[in-house]
């Protein structure tokens, strides 16, 4: 359960790709994005730098926080299950939420596993903002799924909003760009 303190929001890009491979966590700058100015957050992308040693000190330094995990199927998976026990066995008072194409496929998948506490659906700016500010009383926030005395609860779909009403993203927020900035068909910086 969150303390009273204002939470940290731990946006967790789970390894997926080579350092030469690595993109732009875009699905986390996104949720960033909405999230600016009404929560502290850290950006923890396991594809750059020393990410055990980033997630270790994020959860010491955290008096409380939400940790918002997103998870693509396939090489995504098996990292995002390594990390969601991790941070079970470090901090279990950490509410641990599944987003991205995974969970939102496949919701009762998702929600079953020991180590996630929520499951956004879609689209999960608005969800997750509703979800920090609510949690543990997530009972009528549209997108999510959950438990209640074992029971999984698909709450209904939140409707889409146009992009254009999506906030401009920060990149301020991640360490480094240059990591990012890889040589393609494209280009050298890309």
């Amino acid at each position: 359960m969150i303390a009273a303190t204002r939470p940290i929001v731990l946006l967790i890009n789970p390894r997926m790709r080579t350092p030469r491979h690595v993109r732009l966590p875009l699905s986390l700058l996104t949720l960033a994005a909405e999230i600016e100015g009404r929560y502290s957050y850290r950006i923890l992308d396991g594809n750059v730098g020393d990410f055990t040693a980033d997630l270790h000190r994020a959860l010491r330094d955290a008096p409380a926080a939400v940790a918002a995990v997103t998870v693509m199927p396939g090489p995504q998976v098996a990292p995002a299950i390594e990390v969601s026990r991790a941070i079970r066995a470090l901090r279990p008072d950490v509410p641990i939420v599944w987003g991205g194409y995974f969970p939102t496929l496949y919701p009762d998948a998702a929600i079953n596993a020991p180590y996630v506490d929520a499951v956004v659906r879609g689209p999960g700016e608005e969800t997750l903002v509703e979800l920090i500010s609510r949690w543990p009383d997530v009972s009528d926030i549209s997108g999510l799924t959950w438990r209640r005395d074992g029971a999984t609860v698909h709450n209904p779909e939140r409707a889409l909003r146009s992009p254009d009403a999506l906030p401009p993203l920060p990149y301020h927020a991640l360490k480094s760009i240059e990591p990012y900035v890889q040589p393609t068909f494209l280009g050298r910086r890309t």
